[in-house]
C-alpha cells in the first residue's frame, strides 16, 4: 500500500456499515485509509451522512469525493459546492435531492462478498437488529422461544458479522447494512422494523432498494412467530436475487483511486 486517504465515517459507536469503510477501501483498492473528521476529509464512502458534508462545506480547505454516501432522509438541502465531487450516491433518492445525472448508483457494503469466504450455513435463520433495537422486547422473546435464532451484533467487528450473516439461511434485519451484506452474498432476506425506528425512518432502506429494477420490499414488523419455519420458507421462498454483480462492478469502476 502507498497512498494514505483521509477519509470521513461516523463512529459515535460501532456500527457496522459504517466500520466498513476501511475494509472495503483498503483491501478491494490497495491504500491506506486513515479516518479524519469531515472538515480534514478527501473521501466520504458508505453511510448516510452528505447532511454533514453539507453542513462542513463553509470549512473545507480542500475537495471532498464522494462514493456511495446517501441521505438519511430528505429535509436537508442539497450540496451544490463546486468542492464536492460526486463519483457513486447510494441510490435514486440522492441523486433525485442531490439533482446529479449520470452518476454510479450503488451501496458499497455490496462488496462485502469479495471480504470473504461464505462459510458453510450453521443456522436457519440470523436476525440482525439496528443499534436501537438490540433489547427490544421482540428481539427478547425470540431469544427464549427460538434456541437456533442467531442475534447478529452490529457492534462487533465487521468481518465476523459478515461471515455470521453468510451463514444464515434467512436473515431478518432491521438494520439496512444487514439486508445490504445479505445480498450481497444472495441470503434470502426480509425487511423488519421494530417500535424504535433508526435516524431517518424508511427514507435510507428505499434510496437503496431504488437502484433495482424491481419493486422495492414491503417492511414486516418483527415479531417472534416470523421465526416459525413456514414463515421463513416465505420469506426464501419470496426473495429475488437482486443485480448485485452489474452495481459491484459500476461501483469499483467509479472509485476514484486516481483523483484523490
Amino acid at each position: 500500500m502507498g497512498k494514505t486517504i483521509e477519509m470521513y465515517w461516523w463512529n459515535d459507536q460501532p456500527n457496522l456499515g459504517d466500520r466498513l469503510n476501511p475494509l472495503i477501501v483498503e483491501r478491494l483498492f490497495g491504500v491506506r485509509v486513515r479516518r479524519v473528521e469531515m472538515e480534514r476529509a478527501t473521501l466520504v464512502g458508505i453511510g448516510s451522512c452528505l447532511h454533514r458534508l453539507a453542513r462542513s462545506i463553509a470549512a473545507r480547505p480542500r475537495d471532498i469525493h464522494v462514493w456511495g454516501t446517501g441521505y438519511p432522509f430528505d429535509e436537508e438541502p442539497a450540496i451544490g459546492h463546486a468542492c464536492v465531487r460526486h463519483w457513486a450516491i447510494r441510490g435514486r433518492l440522492t441523486q433525485r435531492h442531490s439533482a446529479l445525472d449520470g452518476v454510479t448508483l450503488g451501496d458499497p457494503g455490496l462488496l462485502a462478498c469479495h471480504l470473504v469466504d461464505a462459510p458453510r450455513k450453521d443456522a436457519p435463520v440470523g436476525l440482525v437488529p439496528h443499534l436501537w433495537n438490540r433489547a427490544d422486547a421482540e428481539v427478547l422473546r425470540a431469544r427464549e422461544r427460538f434456541p437456533r435464532l442467531k442475534v447478529i451484533d452490529v457492534r462487533r467487528h465487521p468481518v465476523e458479522v459478515m461471515k455470521q450473516i453468510a451463514s444464515c439461511e434467512v436473515v431478518l434485519s432491521s438494520a439496512l447494512h444487514g439486508l445490504v451484506i445479505a445480498d450481497s452474498f444472495g441470503v434470502p432476506n426480509q425487511w423488519v422494523t421494530f417500535t424504535t425506528p433508526p435516524h431517518g425512518g424508511e427514507w435510507k432502506f428505499r434510496d437503496y432498494y431504488s437502484v433495482y429494477d424491481m419493486p422495492p420490499p414491503a417492511p414486516r414488523p418483527f415479531r417472534a412467530d416470523m421465526l416459525q419455519r413456514a414463515q421463513l420458507e416465505q420469506v426464501a421462498a419470496a426473495y429475488r436475487p437482486r443485480e448485485t454483480a452489474r452495481i459491484q462492478r459500476s461501483l469499483v469502476r467509479a472509485f476514484p483511486r486516481d483523483h484523490i
